[in-house]
């Protein structure tokens, strides 16, 4: 549990399920591409917060697959493209972000750390209108590995110059929840209250049910 808020330096935040409400459009871009392998079944919570390649990779060889960087790639490049379509047309900014986030700038150094491409986080921060709220921002093609690997959040506090800490993490995922932790950093879970059961297992310092209860930072 969270006691002392005024330790940290710098809130790292997650985009998708975080500040951008794009679960939705991800999940029937997943469903729609996978479809046409005939992958008509796959569990999208096991997948959440992964990178595209890496989460391509997994379902193809839950499904018994032949798994080459060929298909990955493929199959990749269209969830992406049919996922930057649905989001342009569908994807919506949390409500409230915009104000909340301006007033944590105020305190805190905050960063955009995301395991999505940088087409979705740019469509993001040109939807957010707060862009600008950042110190930095990173994404998926900024380092080896996704999550659950701690890269993109260890790279987050190397570009900082602070300790592990001196962040706190704001995740919606497990496998971002595993992410943070691997890389020392507390982490402040984003999960509906009907769902808050599933994340006990990740032992996040705490559970909020959406990003306006972070007002708590304040």
């Amino acid at each position: 549990m969270l006691n002392n808020f005024r330790k940290f330096q710098a809130i790292l935040f997650d985009m998708d399920g975080v500040l951008f409400l794009s679960t939705d459009c991800h999940e029937r871009a997943y469903r729609e591409v996978l479809q046409t392998v005939g992958i008509k079944y796959f569990s999208y919570a096991a997948i959440a917060g992964m990178r595209t390649d890496e989460a391509i990779k997994k379902i193809l060889l839950e499904n018994h697959q032949v798994v080459t960087s060929d298909v990955v790639r493929e199959l990749t490049t269209k969830k992406r493209r049919r996922a930057l379509a649905l989001l342009d047309q569908e994807g919506r900014v949390a409500e409230g972000s915009k104000e909340l986030v301006c007033n944590l700038r105020k305190k805190y150094r905050l960063i955009l750390a995301s395991s999505a491409s940088c087409q979705t986080v740019d469509l993001f921060l040109k939807k957010s209108g707060y862009a600008q709220a950042f110190e930095f921002v990173l994404d998926g093609s900024m380092v080896e590995r996704a999550k659950p690997a701690p890269d993109i959040y260890a790279l987050a506090v190397k570009k900082l110059g602070i300790t592990p800490e001196d962040c706190v993490v704001i995740e919606d995922a497990g496998s971002g929840i595993q992410a943070a932790q691997a890389a020392g950093i507390a982490v402040i879970a984003i999960v509906p209250k009907n769902r808050q059961d599933e994340f006990v297992r990740f032992n996040p310092a705490m559970v909020l049910s959406n990003v306006n209860e972070l007002t708590v930072l304040l």
